[in-house]
């Protein structure tokens, strides 16, 4: 997003894609009043799609336990075995 004002008071907005369909869409507004209305739905817009896509909640269960090749990447409760195996796997590393 690309924000500039010309010499002549017009203030506008241009939105390029740069995907395989390119296109360019420019916002003209009249006034700065006009122009901070424009942001503000714009980034009110953005705000409501992040929250969309977040289905995931990331959770944090050890700050800093889990260094050098004993690193777990990953890890997703699918079943009690899941949980159960990891549980395991800190037993072996506390030997």
């Amino acid at each position: 997003m690309t924000i500039k004002n010309d010499n002549k008071g017009q203030h506008w907005i241009n939105f390029i894609h740069l995907g395989r369909k390119y296109y360019n869409l420019m916002l003209w507004a009249t006034t700065p009043m006009g122009h901070k209305k424009w942001l503000e739905a714009i980034y009110k817009q953005q705000q409501a799609m992040k929250e969309r896509s977040m289905v995931f909640d990331t959770v944090t269960l050890s700050e800093g336990f889990f260094s050098g090749p004993n690193k777990v990447n990953c890890a997703a409760p699918y079943s009690e075995l899941l949980v159960y195996f990891l549980s395991w796997i800190l037993m072996l590393m506390h030997m």
